[in-house]
């Protein structure tokens, strides 16, 4: 790991750059940045190969627009946040500017870095979502915010810091905090950055990338930041990819193959795949730390050691990501998509929480994953949680948001387990730490950006759905691709294609796993699909303007069950995150055989009993309201009904749903304890009559159940829908109802 063992690979790798002419090339500082007025995704493809590959290549933000009911969705969004966070908080007035400068510890998260870190989330999904709706006022805010670090970058800095200098030590020391925390945040504006240079092609973005990501004369601190996850690693291979800088070269290598770097245990154990014993609480690393990870760290580590494959071409980096990811999936994966992650993450539970940042981190990284692995079953799980924990994020106005969210949400003042406080679950206009409240811009954007990708044969696949236009090059022709839909709410999406001329490409599309009887017309004649043909139907032809795709993806209800494996009390590990005790330890030393759930699904999207809302108020919901039923597996979906209407615009994820679900189920009684609420087992809770209820989307229901305990029989009679349920028992003690006014956290 010393400079002797680097030596002799340091030489071999600058003489094949030297007989390539691969010398680092730095850019003129000032070149015209972006008109403010435009708004054309550059396709500016990677020249210098890297050793590994993806399987699909991304398109550059821009190249993806929303239409249709997504496109609301997006314009709401940006009226919420994006374009207003000088208004939501000061501290984003700070972000990255050139009068915020400081040099005392940017990493201390009193002196900054919420300014920092927020910063790095809210810029991703800006420039990301400026390009998308090619909006001006979005534009003109990138280019302002920006310029900064544009104008002014140096190799002297460190990281996007460049008012730093990396041969002052007193400068270094500044960025060690809170394992340097600091340099995560200047990773994350680097997410921002590289996006930004690939839809605008502003050759001063790329030389800013150079300037942060060779690191490798001091510890290549600038990949994982002293301890906090390598999350600048994608960042810095997409960076290698497009400027052959030997110097960002040289910092991969020694971070990946020689391990240069000051390691630190929080993300080490993440680099060896995991084993069935650390569910039973046994110690491998030291410290314990694989047990009581940060949920957002568990993301953006998972993506940096895949990372490692892109740079290494060694299949090792990718496979140990793919393998905590599977077991990650297995063990915390709730029903709306995303990993039970309420700061630290942990079993599968009706209570448990998913923060609104990590969510976003968890989008991000199964989407960099998929792009190397291509497994269309990665993809699925995508839009899962795009278009349920996604849409859980926020208030139907885009105005509010959640820090936590839970698969049952029967009153905004739910019981959280990791740390925080109950108004964490509530609807807010922003909630501290700031992070959440950035983290929520990201969502949309990323989403968006990689509905299409490139195929390694230069042709284009079809990787999300939701309405959108694809405008980019293949093969030198120009090409557009409306996809019509207003999936997932209907079956089906038609694509038509617009080129400048007649040309021959393969289109992959992605056939979803749940969908049993899809069928695809290529210009009103029938494909023909087998088995061997999914996940990716491949149609390789000569294109014509007019040519027509429409896919249909029959969706069948199903019913889901699982294990609420948080349904026992148990005493929480001291000293919050960091804190001494394993989370998963001792779960999995107290009763991980926990409580049989279920959960009612169509197509991508998770189905909820709304609880009503007083007056519409998102965190209130009517007193005495009737939640508590059970789901019999065995009976639930006799007589199932799918009843739709038409997708109304604007879209806002109305409660009155285009798309309802008619199901049965008993209604039940159990004593529902709100200092610690579970699901009951069925021998604890009094079932009564089956009823018809109606279930709406997930995202729909903004006060919901959407795991629901499991009754042992059914039962003999029958009730309509019409007649009343028995009220809820102890659902909603006055001093756990938020009061008449929405919270708006000012």
């Amino acid at each position: 790991m010393g400079k002797n063992k680097m030596l002799p690979f340091g030489i071999f790798i600058w003489g094949i750059f030297l007989i390539f002419g691969l010398t680092r090339p730095i850019v003129a500082q000032n070149s015209a940045a972006i008109a403010q007025d435009s708004a054309v995704a550059q396709d500016s493809d990677p020249v210098h190969a890297l050793r590994g590959h993806r399987v699909f290549e991304p398109l550059p933000a821009g190249a993806v627009k929303p239409s249709g009911w997504l496109r609301d969705w997006a314009l709401a969004a940006k009226n919420g946040y994006t374009a207003v966070m000088d208004d939501v908080d000061p501290e984003f007035t700070r972000a990255w500017t050139a009068d915020f400068s400081p040099t005392c510890p940017v990493g201390d998260w009193g002196h900054g870095s919420w300014s920092y870190e927020g910063g790095g989330y809210w810029f991703d999904g800006l420039v990301r979502l400026a390009y998308q709706l090619e909006d001006k006022e979005l534009l003109a805010m990138v280019s302002r915010r920006l310029a900064p670090v544009l104008e002014h970058a140096t190799p002297e800095g460190i990281g996007h810091f460049y008012w730093l200098n990396r041969k002052n030590e007193s400068d270094l020391s500044s960025v060690r905090p809170d394992y340097g925390w600091g340099l995560w945040a200047s990773g994350l504006y680097g997410r921002a950055m590289i996006t930004y240079y690939g839809a605008s092609g502003d050759e001063r973005a790329l030389r800013a990338m150079q300037c942060a990501d060779d690191s490798s004369d001091i510890g290549c601190i600038t990949i994982a930041g002293l301890g906090s996850p390598p999350n600048n690693a994608i960042n810095a291979c997409e960076d290698y990819a497009r400027s052959g800088d030997t110097g960002v070269a040289e910092t991969l290598t020694r971070f990946f193959e020689h391990r240069d770097v000051e390691w630190q245990s929080l993300w080490e154990p993440y680099r060896t795949p995991p084993v069935d014993a650390l569910w039973c609480g046994e110690k491998h690393y030291p410290e314990d730390w694989v047990m009581r990870f940060h949920g957002v760290f568990l993301n953006e580590t998972l993506a940096g050691w895949a990372a490692g494959t892109l740079w290494t071409g060694r299949p090792e980096f990718l496979e140990t990501a793919v393998a905590w990811q599977k077991l990650m999936d297995e063990k915390c994966l709730q029903p709306y998509g995303a990993l039970v992650e309420d700061e630290l993450y942990g079993p599968t539970g009706a209570y448990r929480c998913t923060e609104t940042c990590t969510l976003a981190a968890e989008l991000w990284r199964r989407i960099q994953m998929f792009t190397m692995t291509g497994v269309g079953e990665d993809a699925d799980r995508v839009e899962r949680l795009f278009f349920n924990a996604g849409a859980g994020t926020t208030t139907r106005d885009f105005t509010q948001h959640v820090y936590f969210q839970q698969p049952n949400r029967i009153s905004p003042n739910s019981f959280i387990y990791s740390w925080g406080n109950k108004t964490n679950c509530t609807f807010r206009r922003k909630h501290y730490p700031l992070c959440c409240t950035a983290g929520v811009n990201r969502i949309l954007p990323t989403y968006i950006q990689y509905q299409w990708m490139k195929t390694s044969d230069q042709g284009l696949a079809a990787i999300l759905y939701a309405p959108n236009r694809l405008d980019t090059t293949v093969r030198g022709t120009r090409v557009s691709i409306d996809s019509t839909t207003d999936y997932p709410f209907q079956e089906t999406v038609t694509m038509s294609l617009t080129l400048d001329q007649s040309t021959a490409f393969p289109i992959l599309l992605r056939i979803p796993q749940w969908c049993k009887n899809p069928t695809v017309t290529l210009n009103h004649e029938k494909i023909n699909l087998t088995t061997e043909e999914r996940p990716f139907l491949r149609i390789e032809r000569t294109w014509n303007t007019g040519d027509t795709i429409v896919l249909n993806f029959p969706m069948e209800p199903r019913l889901e069950q699982g294990i609420d494996r948080n349904a026992k009390s148990v005493t929480m590990p001291t000293g919050g995150a960091w804190g001494k005790g394993s989370v998963l330890g001792q779960f999995a030393n107290t009763e991980l055989s926990g409580v049989p759930c279920a959960s009612i699904s169509l197509g991508p999207l998770l189905f909820a009993l709304p609880i009503p809302e007083e007056n519409g108020d998102e965190n209130k919901p009517v007193h005495d309201a009737a939640w508590q039923y059970a789901l019999d597996p065995n009976h639930a979906l006799d007589a199932v009904t799918v009843e739709r209407s038409d997708v109304p615009h604007p879209w806002a994820w109305p409660r009155e749903a285009p798309i309802q679900l008619r199901v049965q189920a008993c209604s039940a009684q159990w004593t529902h304890d709100t200092e610690f609420p579970r699901l009951p087992k069925a021998d604890e809770m009094e079932i009564g009559a089956s009823r018809t209820i109606s279930l709406i989307p997930y995202g729909c229901a903004k006060l919901r159940v959407s795991m629901f305990p499991v009754a042992e029989q059914p039962s003999p009679s029958t009730i309509t829908e019409n007649e009343p349920a028995p009220a809820a028992d102890a659902a909603h003690p006055e001093s756990d109802v938020a009061s008449p006014d929405r919270d708006t956290g000012k």
